[in-house]
């Protein structure tokens, strides 16, 4: 019986492959997020500390005088407790694969997602996230730099902001270009000294200025649109205080790591101290300065802190300084994300020049935004702030739910706390404004509550046709089990037990938006009400525009809910009847011609057998047997 002679690698192969590998690592090495790792557990605590603690501090006791004493300590202290916790999370999934780690936001959610779909729900977000803190702290910047210098020297001549906005810029065209987060630690650290000193600056100077003789603590908007519209600006500068999230991967992955001694050890011991340093910058500045001013207090408390003037210029210098660590540290992802590109994808030779580059065209960019769009900042307690909430408090719970618990978990599901939770708020949102605008707009003087119709037959027909009106708001059963089909079941656990628990709280959600609007609606406007509740409110224009959009970002989810099973009954005759090959281009012509086809009547016409449909279910099961026999 003969042998066979071992077969040897060619030595050419092996070199090749070892050249190949050695230049991965020559590119990994080069870039942001390196392999280097030598932080210790007091990096992360300083690069927490200049992520989270923003100038948005300054802006507490403002959110305070919006929310109220009571709200406003509930939402700090629940905010604190919650984004620790959603913290956690990330700190314990940076390491949760053995032999592997997620160096990266992105490859965390590429791993809880999928490939493509991490990347289109995490990179998104993160740039919005990311860049947008960049502009907002390039205005911050320049506008610490501009009270600085109209502090300390009060006779020379005013300057614009945007040359203040070019000068805090000199400075990242510069510092920019320092390679990693090893690189810019001595920054970070004189970043996170000077939050806690600007902050205890605020708060002491506040308590030597002493309480206000004309302090007041109502909510100051004159209108119960304006308080409400208010309520939620505070909210998202909450939000956008407790910010940090979206670098907690990324400042791990500086931290040295074995399967003896893990990088989640040092990486929560930081975080544990960083938080500990929110909580004395936060709740002091807060509530000592919501006190001392009440309502009156200014988006930024140094601005109400007029004295001692060196103290308020020193504190601005202190916010110039942390506000430049802060750049530093939500721009380095960015950096990454750009220059893995460039060298990964485009093939370009990882080099000073392109490192060059690459970071004074994004500083140029961030620059002129900020310069272009001073409005910016302001903007961005209402709408940008709400950018913070997915990465600070809801992100985090679905990559969790969807690594640690994968049989609670299914893309389908996904898609409709992503959906479905957008369209709930809408529809929670446009709700609210419609009765509190009631509300604020007041009893009609002509109100009257009497059957408008002139005769009983048309009283009759007004009457059936709002029965089937009320149909109509309650329709839902047709997708009741398509939905329920998303949810896992087993013997053990069935999918009713989660599915009634969600109709629970659905209809929960439904009472607080039917009743208010449909009892003080009909209270104020009695029976001169418009068939949409909108049309009978003019005022303020503003919050009706938004009340339409949320209808828009509502009815958007409502129709894909109801479209699927149509794209599932028309799907299934093309595939299974008539031997259509399944493909996306069968489904991309099948319901872009269903989406393409003419819009129904009035939904008054067909409510009424949606009244029957919905209130007979079993009467209407009868016939249909009935009618199979």
């Amino acid at each position: 019986m003969g042998t066979q002679a071992p077969t040897t690698q060619n030595p050419y192969e092996r070199t090749d492959v070892d050249e190949k590998l050695a230049k991965q690592k020559a590119i990994d090495d080069w870039l942001p997020i390196s392999s280097s790792r030598n932080a210790k557990w007091w990096y992360s605590a300083f690069h927490n500390v200049t992520a989270m603690v923003g100038a948005g501090v300054l802006s507490l006791p403002y959110a305070m005088s919006e929310l109220g004493w009571g709200p406003g300590v509930a939402i700090l202290i629940l905010s604190w407790i919650i984004t620790l916790y959603t913290l956690w999370q990330m700190v314990e999934m940076h390491e949760m694969v053995p032999g592997r780690r997620f160096d990266r936001y992105h490859e965390l959610g590429q791993y809880a997602f999928g490939e493509k779909l991490g990347l289109y729900i995490v990179v998104p977000q993160q740039l919005i996230v990311e860049v947008g803190v960049n502009i907002v702290y390039m205005v911050t910047g320049g506008t610490s730099l501009q009270k600085f210098h109209d502090t300390v020297c009060t006779d020379c001549k005013k300057m614009k902001l945007t040359y203040f906005i070019m000068i805090f810029s000199s400075v990242h065209f510069v510092i920019s270009h320092l390679p990693n987060f090893n690189s810019i630690s001595g920054v970070s650290l004189a970043a996170a000294v000077m939050s806690l000193s600007y902050s205890t600056i605020a708060w002491v100077a506040s308590v030597d200025k002493g309480v206000q003789n004309d302090v007041q603590y109502g909510y100051k908007a004159k209108s119960t649109s304006g308080t409400v519209f208010n309520f939620f600006s505070a909210l998202g500068d909450v939000a956008f205080a407790y910010a940090g999230h979206n670098v907690v991967l990324e400042i791990q992955a500086t931290i040295p790591s074995t399967p003896e001694k893990p990088s989640k050890g040092p990486m929560w011991r930081g975080v544990i101290v960083a938080y500990i340093v929110v909580a004395l910058c936060y709740f002091p500045v807060a509530l000592i300065g919501y006190w001392i001013f009440g309502n009156n207090v200014e988006a930024n408390i140094l601005l109400s802190l007029e004295k001692p003037r060196w103290l308020i210029a020193m504190a601005n210098m202190f916010v110039v300084i942390h506000v430049i660590g802060s750049y530093q540290i939500y721009a380095m992802p960015v950096f990454d994300m750009i220059e893995t590109v460039m060298v990964k994808k485009l093939h370009f030779a990882p080099s000073t020049t392109l490192r060059f580059i690459v970071r004074n065209v994004y500083v140029a960019f961030t620059m002129f935004v900020a310069i272009t769009f001073p409005f910016f900042d302001g903007l961005l307690s209402f709408f940008g702030g709400f950018a913070f909430a997915p990465t600070t408090y809801f992100l985090p719970c679905i990559m969790w739910l969807a690594i640690y618990k994968p049989k609670k978990f299914s893309l389908s599901w996904c898609c409709n706390w992503l959906l479905s939770m957008f369209c709930e708020l809408s529809l929670y949102s446009y709700s609210t404004i419609a009765w509190v605008a009631s509300v604020d707009k007041g009893v009609q003087n002509d109100v009257q509550y009497g059957y408008k119709a002139k005769s009983t037959s048309g009283t009759v027909f007004n009457f059936f046709s709002a029965l089937g009106d009320v149909a109509f708001a309650y329709a839902g059963h047709n997708v009741v089990l398509e939905i329920q089909a998303t949810i896992p079941s087993t013997p053990e656990k069935p999918s009713k037990g989660p599915m009634w628990r969600g109709v629970i709280v659905a209809y929960i959600v439904v009472a607080l938006c039917y009743f208010p609007v449909a009892l003080i609606g009909y209270w104020i406007f009695g029976n001169n009400v418009e068939a949409n509740i909108l049309l009978s409110l003019e005022k303020p224009r503003w919050l009706i525009a938004m009340a339409n959009m949320f209808v828009v970002i509502h009815v958007i989810g409502s129709y894909q809910i109801y479209a699927m099973p149509v794209f599932d009954m028309i799907e299934t005759v093309m595939v299974k009847k008539l031997h259509f090959a399944p493909s996306t281009t069968l489904r991309f012509i099948v319901r872009n011609v269903y989406v393409g086809k003419q819009p129904s009547p009035s939904p008054s016409l067909p409510s009424l057998s949606i009244f029957l449909l919905l209130m007979c279910p079993r009467m209407v099961g009868g016939i249909t047997n009935q009618w199979l026999d």
